[in-house]
């Protein structure tokens, strides 16, 4: 009780989040009129108020405070209700609905144009319709992507677009186990997108001077004249302010195999080292008058919201900038402040700005490694003692990797499906290296104008990129460094976090009780995985997959995954990792096995595939084929009247490979034709 008591009074944050976050959970599952949840609201509001002054007895207080953590709880509830598109009515998607005819939307970009390999991907906010001579006002973000070329090259944020419209929804995923893009950003209320080719679109070159976007093309063209190494290069950039898209393929999957992949996003980390950094340098300055303290905590309070908004202001960053300025305001005004209290006080107040950010997977990430962070990091450090002062620093990162492992490892579990086994190895020097080219990164944004002092900086970063991107491949390249392909569903998420939860009792409670309980969890999940692993090898699977441009099939037997491509096709492959990969753990194989596609009649588990060519139009058979599935394909056009004189089959496939106009001509025959069809690019995959 006395803890419980000690834990309250420090952390008063705690009794306002809990009711918060019931109530954006509640929102995120029942729907109610706007208007009934604002009066809900404004009536609950009225009734605390005049409580307040009618209340005074403190055997009824217990009631006041009900009615303060009711208002809390509608308060998450309506903020929710009011974030969600259907009750915004200036919203473009409620708007485009009720155009029946060609329009066009106007925006501004809105974030630093990321290049792709044959596109420019950009955010835009849209902020005008227009139908003929009628202009409508409205709000609401959409996904662009323009095809290279000088114009395109030349975007930067804050410039506007005119373009006639026509939105896509985000695709769900095609295949099975895929990532689910448009879920992800649909929980940032993104929901359309659009490809724009040369010529298609008007820019308006914004006149307004966004400095910090002037600085941040300053700092990167610094990076480029003073970095040698094109691999330091693409790393220094996602390290120091988060440009992570030149980083090529084999160096990203070695930092995220090694589970380290958090160093390449701008978040908490880097804040905190940037903090630590200022920290250290205004530590020179002998002034110790309180109007110095707070001329120097509103100085590192620029600093770190500049570096936070230059670095792209995501989740993350502004979760951590928040946390590092309640830190270093409550060092300023009382030299006090509670590890927790600064946790769910920076959570409250990112959740009364925008209750839908509980959906990030970053922020929840974040949030539970800093839980991990101030509950474990002190018991797993206590565990050994060391009087060198080298190797007690290395093993208090490797007690905090410890720490934050422990409690993000359940959600890890469920989204990835993997879990890095030498992160113990990667994480200290990793943190190290990392600390050492921000903190000269940072040096380089101050000296770099000064040409042999930029030189120097710059070769020391290129070395220090170099030397973690040999350290990370060198353990990616151990023997079993990635535990892959575990299957961890909803049940394996609410034990292993049940888990969790008994091991943080315990820590504060230090009964036995709690780590058998833990362990009782722990078993549960296990057993609940075997089985759900055991159902899903006795049912053997045939997938011809979605891809567009590529044709694809597999076969799950026994464990193993046996994929049948028209290109060679390996691990390492972008196609691989982003579209196959995840169906590995979605049907509980362990090993998988690459082969090109050489047949033009493939049997798996018994199912019979034909893959269709253009020899078949001009041949005719005395009995007719029989087989599961045609595969029609690009470069191959069809006899319909052959087809229906010589095959029986359940369905015509009409694969990834084909263009949308073909598929769309392709469907109007068939139908007329009265053939079934199946279409790949708008269904998904076939799993039979």
């Amino acid at each position: 009780m006395q803890l419980k008591t000690h834990f309250l009074k420090s952390t008063p944050f705690a009794k306002l989040i809990i009711p918060l976050l019931i109530g954006i959970l509640a929102g995120f599952v029942f729907d109610i009129d706007i208007f009934v949840a604002k009066s809900l609201l404004i009536g609950l509001f009225l009734f605390f108020f005049i409580a307040h002054f009618i209340i005074k007895k403190p055997k009824y207080l217990i009631y006041l405070s009900i009615l303060g953590y009711l208002l809390i709880f509608f308060l998450g509830f309506y903020l929710t209700e009011n974030q969600e598109i259907r009750n915004q009515p200036l919203h473009y998607s409620n708007l485009i609905e009720k155009v029946d005819s060609q329009y066009f939307l106007y925006g501004k970009i809105d974030m630093t144009p990321e290049k792709k390999e044959k596109s420019i991907k950009l955010l835009v906010n849209i902020i005008q319709i227009h139908k003929k001579s009628q202009i409508k006002l409205c709000h609401g973000k959409v996904l662009l992507y323009l095809q290279k070329d000088s114009s395109a090259n030349t975007l930067k944020k804050g410039d506007e677009l005119l373009f006639l419209s026509k939105l896509a929804k985000i695709p769900p995923p095609q295949n099975p186990g895929e990532f689910d893009f448009a879920r992800f950003m649909g929980n940032k209320n993104i929901f359309h997108q659009q490809y724009l080719p040369s010529n298609s679109y008007i820019i308006q070159i914004s006149k307004n001077k966004d400095y910090l976007e002037i600085f941040k093309e300053y700092y990167l063209k610094l990076l480029e004249n003073n970095i040698k190494s094109p691999k330091a290069l693409a790393l220094a950039k996602g390290l120091i302010i988060g440009a992570r898209s030149e980083i090529d393929q084999e160096t990203y999957s070695a930092f995220s195999h090694t589970g380290i992949i958090h160093i390449l996003s701008v978040s908490g980390l880097h804040l905190g080292i940037v903090m630590t950094i200022l920290l250290w340098i205004f530590g020179f300055i002998p002034f110790t008058s309180k109007k110095w303290l707070w001329i120097k905590t509103f100085i590192i309070l620029f600093f770190i919201w500049a570096f936070a908004i230059i670095t792209g202001f995501s989740t993350a960053v502004q979760r951590a900038a928040l946390m590092a300025s309640i830190y270093i305001i409550g060092k300023a005004i009382n030299n006090k402040t509670a590890n927790f209290n600064i946790i769910f006080a920076s959570l409250f107040l990112i959740c009364l700005f925008n209750p839908l950010v509980l959906k990030d997977l970053g922020l929840q990430l974040s949030y539970l490694a800093l839980i991990g962070l101030a509950v474990f990091h002190s018991l797993f450090y206590n565990l050994i003692y060391l009087k060198n002062k080298v190797l007690n620093k290395i093993w208090e990162w490797t007690a905090t990797s410890f720490a934050a492992q422990t409690t993000t490892l359940p959600l890890v579990l469920y989204y990835f499906g993997s879990f890095p086994t030498y992160f113990i190895l990667a994480n200290p020097p990793a943190i190290f290296l990392s600390f050492v080219i921000l903190a000269l990164g940072l040096g380089l944004m101050a000296f770099g104008f000064v040409p042999f002092i930029g030189k120097i900086l710059g070769l020391l970063i290129n070395y220090a990129c170099l030397i973690l991107i040999f350290v990370v491949e060198w353990i990616n390249n151990l023997p079993y460094a990635i535990w892959d392909n575990i299957h961890s569903g909803r049940t394996n998420l609410f034990f292993n976090f049940g888990a969790v939860i008994f091991l943080i009792i315990w820590v504060y409670k230090k009964k036995i009780k709690w780590i058998g309980l833990a362990c009782f969890c722990i078993l549960i999940s296990f057993t609940y995985a075997s089985i759900e692993i055991f159902n899903l090898n006795n049912k053997p699977k045939t997938i011809i997959y979605s891809i567009p441009k590529h044709t694809i099939l597999g076969s799950v037997n026994d464990q193993n995954l046996y994929l049948y491509a028209d290109t060679l096709l390996d691990e390492k492959s972008g196609l691989y990792n982003f579209k196959v990969k995840n169906s590995i753990r979605f049907f509980g194989a362990k090993n998988i096995h690459f082969n090109l596609i050489k047949d033009q009649i493939l049997i798996l588990n018994g199912k019979k595939i034909l893959i269709w060519n253009n020899e078949l139009n001009s041949k005719s058979f005395v009995q007719k084929q029989m087989f599961d599935y045609i595969l029609l394909t690009k470069s191959n056009y069809l006899d319909f009247e052959i087809l229906k004189e010589n095959y029986v089959f359940k369905y015509l496939v009409l694969d990834g490979t084909l263009s949308v106009y073909k598929v769309e001509k392709l469907k109007l025959k068939l139908k007329e034709a009265q053939i079934p069809f199946y279409t790949l690019g708008e269904k998904g995959a076939i799993v039979f």
